[in-house]
């Protein structure tokens, strides 16, 4: 079990992380939302015992990283944003080397477990800057889970890859069963990887949870409206404390997005809104909820 309690970090006037708490569980790939500047990385690096909290608790398997930090690192498999990988070895000089580093006896039995699974038996003699950056990302997901890690910390990890890339890197973590801290832009990715999600910004936990949770937890409604006014659409819809909405216009059409957390039938004041404005119904529809829509309203305010 892997659990955070009460985590800050400042960095001058910057409080990067700003007194966070969650649980990874064991086995469950979780997603690390965020704009960029909300926190992940530091996050990340305070996980790993790069960062030193300023205050709160990390601990994995009941032990405190504060004090055994080295035996949480033993726990861990960790690949960076940046993929640090030492270019002038060749592949299978670099494993060996982070094989002795780790302690590992067996290093070629090793070895093999991962470099078949992930595509990097063809190329294990070659110098890693002649690799193309898929080959590269392999490489440093290959070094992150030798040894067999509790915990696996995942920055960006399929950034740069192609599509099929991706894929085959999706699978591969999804099939490996490990607990796993992803963090990715790719929502849509995110979405079809992780089991859970936490959304940090700002430094703070705005959301956390299952993701079919999150996707079925609000319903939203788009209705277009012909011959009225942003204004009067809006003194009209503000009125009703259960729902939230937006507007726009365009080509003469008043577009109003609605969406509510509550078990109540959207189309109702829409019907009002059309019947006390004589305003004609254009189109109407539901909009299904996916993570980019959930993470773009719960964030917005970040870009604003």
């Amino acid at each position: 079990m892997i659990k955070v309690s009460n985590l800050t970090k400042t960095f001058g006037q910057i409080k990067a992380v700003d007194n966070i708490s969650f649980e990874l569980k064991p086995k469950i790939i979780t997603g690390l939302l965020g704009p960029n500047g909300a926190g992940k990385t530091t996050t990340m690096r305070m996980l790993t015992g790069l960062v030193t909290p300023d205050k709160g608790k990390i601990s994995i398997n009941n032990k405190d990283i504060k004090k055994e930090p080295l035996e949480i690192k033993k726990m861990l498999g960790y690949l960076p944003e940046e993929n640090p990988l030492y270019s002038f070895l060749t592949v299978k000089e670099y494993l060996n080397f982070i094989s002795e580093i780790k302690g590992i006896k067996n290093t070629k039995k090793e070895i093999n477990k991962y470099v078949r699974d992930l595509g990097i038996d063809k190329v294990m003699n070659q110098k890693i800057e002649n690799l193309s950056k898929g080959f590269k990302q392999r490489v440093g997901l290959s070094a992150s889970l030798m040894g067999n890690p509790d915990l696996l910390i995942l920055d960006e990890a399929t950034s740069g890859l192609d599509p099929n890339q991706r894929i085959e890197i999706r699978d591969y973590l999804k099939k490996i069963k490990k607990t796993i801290l992803f963090s990715s832009h790719i929502l849509s990715e995110v979405q079809q990887i992780c089991d859970e999600v936490i959304i940090i910004n700002e430094g703070k936990i705005i959301a956390q949870g299952k993701i079919n949770k999150l996707l079925k937890a609000k319903q939203q409604l788009k209705v277009g409206f012909k011959n009225t006014t942003k204004t009067k659409v809006e003194k009209e819809i503000k009125s009703n404390k259960d729902i939230e909405f937006e507007l726009s216009k365009d080509k003469g059409i008043i577009w109003l997005t609605i969406s509510s957390n509550k078990k109540i039938d959207l189309r109702k004041p829409v019907w009002k809104i059309s019947e006390k404005l004589d305003a004609q119904i254009y189109q109407m529809e539901e909009e299904k909820q996916d993570l980019e829509n959930i993470f773009s309203r719960l964030t917005k305010s970040n870009d604003e």
